[in-house]
C-alpha cells in the first residue's frame, strides 16, 4: 500500500499570554500497529518569546530524561527517543504503562511533538493548562473501508497519583485490540502513568467511525489525544489508494467554544478530503454553516456528531477558500478540519492518501493581537518543507509578518478575504514561509500552516483554547512586595481585584494592563473587548517574599522568629516545612521559639531550616528560610598520663591537642567548670601542674569564629610495667601435645599471667629472639592465640611490654623437666 504524508493546516493560536504559552505541558503516548521501520523521528519543539534564556525540563514516568535552554530566535528542538511516546507493543494497551512525556519550565513555553514513521508524519500541538481537565469526548477521522491499516485510538495520561479515568458511551458495539469487548472501560493511573485504547476498522463494521463520541472522564485532570496512526476519511479512496496519520491532542469541554473559522488544505474540491467533523456536548445542538439560515445539522445528544463536506467550502477568490461554523444558542461543540496535502494525482502521488485532521479553536475577540514565535514553522526535526501560512483575522486590522526582525509582508485590510457569515472577520494566505515567524495585528489573530512535498505532508494546532489570556508576573521568582501582575495591553477595559475582596477596585487607570499586589490574596482581572461578554482571567495567588535569615551557632540554640512584613504581630506558632540536614529542630510547646541542635561531628558547615510563623488567630503568616552557620568547637573530654612512682606528678596539659581543632585560637585550663566558662582568673592554671592521681581540671577552648566550649581533662598518674620473668617456673612436658617427638609448646597468654601482674594500658608481644624484640614487625611477633611450639634447644622467648612510660624487654626461660627412665628402657619428661 503506498503511503504519502498528509500536507494539512497548521493552525497557530495562541498569544504570550495564551493557555497553549503555558509552564507545563503534556503528551499522551500512541500505538503505531502498522509494522513501520524506517525512518522512524520523533521531535519536541520548543520555543518562547522571552528574551532571557531559560531551562525547560522533559520528564517520562516522573523521571528526567532530556533539558533544553531556550529563548526568543533561539528555540530547541529534541530528539526524542521512540520508546517514550509510540509503541508497536499489542501487550502495552488496555492497561496502565510509563510512556507519554511531561514538559516544564520556570517561565512560559510552547510545546509541541513532531513525529514521523515510513512516509507518514504528523504533530501533536500542546494546549498547556487548557488540555487538562475531567471531562472529553473522542474524535477521530471515519474510516472509509476495512483495512488491516486503518485504525482509531485514544489515549490519556494522568497528572495526579490515583487518578480514575473511564471511557464509554460508544454509538455502537465495538471491538478493540488487547481488551475484551465490553461497554466501558476503567483505569486507575499514578502521576505520569497513561492508558491506550484502540481498534482497527477491519475488526468490525461499527469500528469504521463508531468510536467518535465516546465519553472519556475522569476525577482529577488528565491530558488526552485522539485520532487515527492511520486513518482515510476520503469515499472515493478504495484499499491501496493509500492513507495517512491523523491525530491531535483534545481539550475538555469546558475549554470549547461555538464559533469557528476553517481555511481550506490543498485538497480538491470533490475529492472527499476536505470538510471537518462536528461533536455535540449537550442536547438538541444545531449546527449552522457560512451564511445560511438553515442548520446543516441537529445533534440530539451529547456526543454526536456529523460531517460537513467539502461542498460548503466558501470560494473567496484567488483559489482561497474558507468555511464559517456556528453552534446555536453558544452551545460547546468539538470541531476537527478533515484535510489533504496534495490537490491532484501526480505521477507517485495519490491525493486521496494524503489526509489530515486539526483541531480547531474557536474564534473570539479575545484571540490575540501578536503570535510570537512559531518555531522552525517550515521543519519536522532537521527537514523542511514548503510551507504556506494562513492568516485569519478581525476585518480592518492591519498585520505584519515577520522572520526573525525581518518584515515578510504587511497586510493592509483591503487585501483580507471576506469569510461568509462572519462579516467582522477576513483571511489571507502568504506562500513559501521559513524560519521563527511571528505574526502582529491592530487586531485579534490567529494563524495557522499547510506544509508538505510530494510525498510528505504534516500539520497541527499551536492553539490557546482558553481565549482569556493568563497573567503573568513580570519576574517570575518575585513576591510581594516586589511582584508586578500583567496581562497584554490593548483590551478595552481591566479591572482588577482581590478575590476575597472582589467589590473593592484595585486597577491603576495610568496603567491598566499593570497591577502591583500590595498585600497576599488571589488576584484576577475582569477584562472586556469589543462586542465580547466580560471575562475573567484565572486566579493567580501571592503571598509575601520569603523572610531570609542567616545565623551562626556554636552549638545548641533556641531561636525566637519575628515577623517582617507584619510589625506588630506577635509570633504564636511555628511550623517547620524543611527540615534540617545537619542537625535536628524542636518547636517550644507554647510555639513561639525552637531549639536547633546540630550532629555533634559537624562544625564549618551551614544547614537550612524553612517555616511558616503565624500569629495567634491564624490569620497573618509569612514563610522563613533560616541558614545556620555552624561553627561549633568539637573538641572532646579527655585525659592526660604522666609517669610517677609515686601518687604525684607534674601534669603536661598541652598533651591534650586541642590546638589542632579546626579555625582554633586559644585554650586555657581551670579549676572548675565555672571557672572556665565565666574566665575567672583565680582558677585559671598553668602547664606544667602539679597534681594527683585522678585529680580532674577543665579546658577552655576558642576558635577564631567566637565560639567556646568547656571539656573535662582528667590527669592520671601512669607507672612503668613491672616485668618478672623470673615467676614463670612452670615444667613443660613433652607429652603435653600427646606426642613424644621432642617439641613443646607453652601458652603465651598463661605467660604473661605469670610475669606481668598489671596488663592493663600496657601493649605486650613475644619474639624468638632479642634482635626480633628491638625491631618487632608484624611477621617476627609470635601468635599469643595460639601454643608456641619449642624444643629443648630452643627454650628462650623475648617479651616486650611497651607503655607511655617505658619500654621493658626481657628474656624469658621456658622451663623443661627431667627426663626419667620409663619401663621398657626409654625416658619420659617430668
Amino acid at each position: 500500500m503506498k503511503r504519502f504524508l498528509s500536507a494539512f493546516i497548521l493552525l497557530f493560536f495562541f498569544t504570550q499570554f495564551s493557555a497553549q504559552f503555558d509552564r507545563e505541558h503534556w503528551f499522551a503516548p500512541m500505538f503505531d500497529d502498522q509494522g513501520n521501520t524506517s525512518p522512524l523521528t520523533q521531535f519536541l519543539h520548543l520555543s518562547t518569546n522571552s528574551g532571557t534564556e531559560f531551562t525547560v525540563y522533559v520528564y517520562n514516568n516522573n523521571k528526567l530524561i532530556y533539558q533544553a535552554n531556550i529563548k526568543k530566535g533561539s528555540p530547541a528542538t529534541i530528539g526524542i527517543d521512540r520508546q517514550y511516546m509510540i509503541t508497536k507493543d499489542n501487550a502495552a494497551l488496555g492497561k496502565a504503562n510509563t510512556m507519554g512525556l511531561y514538559v516544564r519550565a520556570d517561565f512560559p513555553f510552547f510545546a509541541n511533538f513532531r513525529f514521523g514513521v515510513d512516509a507518514h508524519a504528523e504533530i501533536l500541538t500542546s494546549k498547556g493548562a487548557a488540555a487538562l481537565g475531567q471531562d472529553f469526548y473522542t474524535v477521530v477521522s471515519p474510516n472509509n473501508y476495512s483495512d488491516t491499516n486503518l485504525n482509531f485510538m485514544t489515549s490519556v495520561i494522568a497528572t495526579q497519583d490515583n487518578t480514575v479515568v473511564k471511557i464509554d458511551g460508544f454509538k455502537k458495539p465495538l471491538v478493540f485490540n488487547n481488551v475484551p469487548t465490553q461497554a466501558s472501560y476503567t483505569v486507575t493511573l499514578n502521576r505520569g502513568q497513561s492508558y491506550i485504547l484502540q481498534g482497527k476498522s477491519l475488526s468490525n463494521p461499527s469500528n469504521l467511525d463508531a468510536f467518535t463520541g465516546a465519553h472519556v472522564t475522569s476525577d482529577k485532570p488528565i491530558s488526552v489525544t485522539n485520532g487515527n496512526f492511520n486513518g482515510q476519511q476520503s469515499k472515493i479512496a478504495f484499499s491501496g489508494d493509500g492513507s495517512d496519520i491523523l491525530m491531535d491532542q483534545s481539550v475538555p469541554t469546558d475549554k470549547l467554544g461555538d464559533e469557528f473559522i476553517i481555511v481550506k488544505g490543498y485538497g480538491k474540491i470533490g475529492n472527499d478530503m476536505e470538510g471537518a467533523i462536528l461533536v455535540a456536548t449537550q442536547p438538541n445542538t444545531e449546527i449552522y454553516v457560512n451564511n445560511e439560515t438553515s442548520p446543516i445539522a441537529t445533534l440530539a445528544n451529547p456526543g454526536d456528531h456529523f460531517r460537513i463536506d467539502d461542498t460548503k467550502y466558501k470560494p473567496q477568490g484567488s483559489d482561497h477558500y474558507n468555511l464559517y461554523i456556528k453552534a446555536k444558542d453558544k452551545k460547546k461543540i468539538y470541531v476537527y478540519q478533515l484535510m489533504a496535502g496534495v490537490e491532484n494525482d501526480t505521477p507517485g502521488v495519490k491525493a486521496v492518501s494524503t489526509g489530515g485532521m486539526n483541531f480547531i479553536p474557536p474564534i473570539s475577540c479575545y484571540l490575540p493581537k501578536v503570535i510570537d514565535e512559531i518555531s522552525d514553522i517550515d521543519k519536522i526535526g532537521p527537514k523542511s518543507y514548503t510551507t504556506k501560512l494562513n492568516i485569519i483575522t478581525q476585518q480592518g486590522a492591519t498585520v505584519i509578518v515577520k522572520n526573525g526582525a525581518t518584515i515578510i509582508q504587511t497586510i493592509n485590510p483591503s487585501d483580507l478575504k471576506p469569510v461568509s457569515g462572519a462579516n467582522d472577520w477576513g483571511t489571507y494566505s502568504i506562500l513559501n514561509v521559513t524560519g521563527n515567524i511571528s505574526v502582529e495585528s491592530t487586531k485579534a489573530v490567529t494563524a495557522g500552516i499547510s506544509a508538505g512535498d510530494s510525498n510528505v505532508g504534516y500539520g497541527g494546532f499551536f492553539a490557546g483554547f482558553t481565549r482569556i489570556p493568563l497573567i503573568v508576573n513580570v519576574d517570575e521568582k518575585a513576591c510581594i512586595p516586589y511582584a508586578i501582575l500583567e496581562l497584554p495591553q490593548g483590551y478595552r477595559s481591566y479591572e482588577w481585584f482581590n478575590v476575597d475582596d472582589p467589590a473593592t477596585d484595585l486597577t491603576d487607570p495610568a496603567s491598566p494592563h499593570i497591577f502591583n499586589p500590595k498585600k497576599p490574596g488571589t488576584y484576577k482581572c475582569r477584562i472586556t473587548e469589543g462586542s465580547c461578554d466580560p471575562e475573567e482571567t484565572l486566579p493567580y495567588k501571592f503571598e509575601n517574599c520569603k523572610k531570609e535569615v542567616t545565623d551562626s551557632i556554636c552549638g545548641v540554640q533556641t531561636f525566637t522568629p519575628s515577623f517582617k512584613y507584619n510589625t506588630g504581630e506577635d509570633v504564636k506558632s511555628i511550623n517547620i516545612t524543611k527540615q534540617p540536614s545537619k542537625g535536628e529542630v524542636e518547636v517550644a510547646l507554647n510555639g513561639e521559639s525552637f531549639i536547633y541542635k546540630p550532629k555533634a561531628d559537624v562544625t564549618g558547615e551551614s544547614d537550612e531550616i524553612e517555616y511558616n510563623i503565624s500569629n495567634a488567630s491564624g490569620t497573618v503568616t509569612e514563610k522563613v528560610k533560616h541558614t545556620i552557620i555552624i561553627n561549633q568547637i568539637i573538641a572532646t573530654d579527655t585525659t592526660v598520663g604522666e609517669c610517677s612512682t609515686t601518687n604525684s606528678a607534674n601534669f603536661d596539659l598541652t598533651e591534650t591537642n586541642y590546638t589542632s581543632e579546626p579555625n582554633f585560637k586559644s585554650v586555657r585550663y581551670y579549676i572548675s567548670p565555672t571557672g572556665a566558662e565565666n574566665q575567672i582568673a583565680l582558677e585559671e592554671i598553668s602547664s606544667p601542674y602539679p597534681a594527683l592521681d585522678g585529680t580532674i581540671v577543665y579546658a577552655r577552648i576558642e576558635n577564631t569564629l567566637g565560639c567556646h566550649v568547656v571539656r573535662k581533662v582528667t590527669l592520671k598518674i601512669m607507672s612503668e610495667p613491672d616485668v618478672k620473668p623470673e615467676n614463670y617456673a612452670k615444667q613443660h612436658c613433652d607429652e603435653e601435645d600427646n606426642k613424644l617427638d621432642g617439641n613443646y609448646q607453652a601458652d603465651l597468654e598463661e605467660v604473661t599471667n605469670s610475669i606481668l601482674a598489671d596488663k592493663a594500658g600496657f601493649t605486650y608481644n613475644y619474639f624468638r629472639t632479642q634482635p626480633d624484640a628491638n625491631l618487632p614487625t608484624t611477621s617476627n611477633t609470635l601468635p599469643k592465640n595460639t601454643p608456641y611450639v619449642f624444643t629443648a634447644g630452643n627454650n628462650k622467648i623475648w617479651v616486650r611490654v611497651e607503655s607511655d612510660c617505658d619500654l621493658v624487654i626481657k628474656e624469658v626461660e621456658l622451663k623443661i623437666g627431667n627426663q626419667i627412665p620409663d619401663a621398657t628402657g626409654g625416658t619420659e619428661t617430668y
